[in-house]
């Protein structure tokens, strides 16, 4: 597989280390690293800013499964265009790393 056709990280564009489709019928994927990173952001995050990443993207929808307000829980992906990803997602994300 050339560089060309080797999957991207919808996140921040990297080639490297595992990287996985959520779902088949979403084009988002998502990188092992950025994955370490959500990870940390949730261990770390306390309520008040889960309220706050809510009201920042209540009108949002998850880029890798498609769900939207509430159920995203508000955690944007800085890159562009942004990228959304609920929770369930990273759970998801978690689950196919380990299968792997």
């Amino acid at each position: 597989m050339s560089d060309e056709e080797a999957p991207v990280c919808t996140s921040c564009g990297s080639q490297q280390g595992g990287i996985w489709r959520l779902r088949e019928d979403r084009e988002a994927l998502i990188c092992e690293a950025c994955l370490d990173l959500l990870n940390d952001i949730l261990d770390e995050g306390t309520d008040d800013d889960r309220a706050r990443w809510l009201a920042e993207t209540v009108s949002e929808t998850c880029s890798f499964c498609g769900d939207r307000g509430a159920r995203l829980c508000g955690m944007k992906i800085a890159c562009r265009p942004p990228a959304f990803i609920c929770e369930g997602c990273v759970a998801r994300a978690n689950i196919i790393r380990t299968s792997n």
